[in-house]
């Protein structure tokens, strides 16, 4: 693990690379002790969350980065993803991207013997299986990320394992490879694309 200094010089350098430019300016510093304490104590990725606010009940989910997106893995599934997509609409707004997601149905697909959830995303249509948890939220991440590219955004949403739930990250390429390169973390709480996820985690 490397020393404070060194820790808060590629903090820095994750500030220059972007990393904090969807936050407001008054919380960059508290989000950047908060990621220091994080990744130096338990070798995380850390985050600030909104209060709640009686204007807005869910802002509690939201990050204060808006890049970090809170994913219970029950959350995920019993909500047939909706939770996760109501916080994500946040994080697209402040990147100025459209995020318009509509619920068609939910139903049970006979032939797969799966529950199913039917959407829109911006009018592209997509549908989510209720697989396991680890197969769900690839699947999810797909479709998020299916989005990302379609509006030529360099962002993209990877998979963090948080103990037996997990998380999920936007980031960009040179975000991405810099926390591969540069930053410690355990291995799966480390950012991967769908590919590492399948390689990495196992339920």
């Amino acid at each position: 693990m490397f020393g404070k200094s060194r820790l808060k010089r590629k903090i820095d350098d994750l500030e220059e690379l972007g990393y904090f430019k969807y936050s407001s300016f008054d919380d960059i510093n508290e989000l950047k002790n908060e990621m220091f304490d994080s990744i130096r104590r338990y070798k995380e990725i850390g985050t600030i969350y909104f209060e709640n606010s009686y204007e807005d009940p869910f802002k509690e989910f939201i990050s204060k980065d808006h890049r970090f997106i809170l994913c219970d893995h029950e959350e995920l599934i019993e909500t047939h993803g909706e939770f996760v997509l109501k916080i994500i609409a946040y994080s697209f707004e402040k990147m100025n991207l459209p995020f318009e997601w509509k619920s068609i149905t939910k139903d049970f697909d006979e032939k797969k013997n799966l529950h199913f959830h039917k959407f829109t995303i911006n009018s592209e249509i997509y549908i989510l299986y209720q697989t396991n948890w680890s197969e769900y939220a690839i699947d999810f991440a797909i479709i998020v990320n299916d989005q990302l590219e379609k509006l030529n955004s360099q962002e993209r949403l990877y998979l963090i394992a948080t103990g037996n739930d997990g998380d999920f990250i936007f980031l960009d390429r040179k975000l991405k490879t810099y926390f591969d390169e540069h930053i410690e973390l355990r291995e799966l709480f480390t950012p991967m694309d769908k590919d590492e996820w399948k390689e990495k985690y196992v339920l």
